[in-house]
């Protein structure tokens, strides 16, 4: 049997907002180099998901 492993690597990062609204807006728009650069916690990569090919 094969296996597609799936790998995630999640990033906590800080946002300066009024609101949750406005927190969660300004997420959205950011790029990778945003995310990597204002990164406070990182978990590494982790398996995401596994299924059968």
């Amino acid at each position: 049997m094969k296996y597609k492993v799936e790998f995630a690597e999640f990033h906590k990062i800080e946002v300066e907002a009024d609101s949750k609204k406005e927190a969660e807006e300004k997420a959205a728009v950011m790029d990778d180099e945003d995310i990597l650069n204002h990164s406070v916690e990182n978990t590494g990569m982790v398996v995401w998901d596994v299924r059968e090919v």
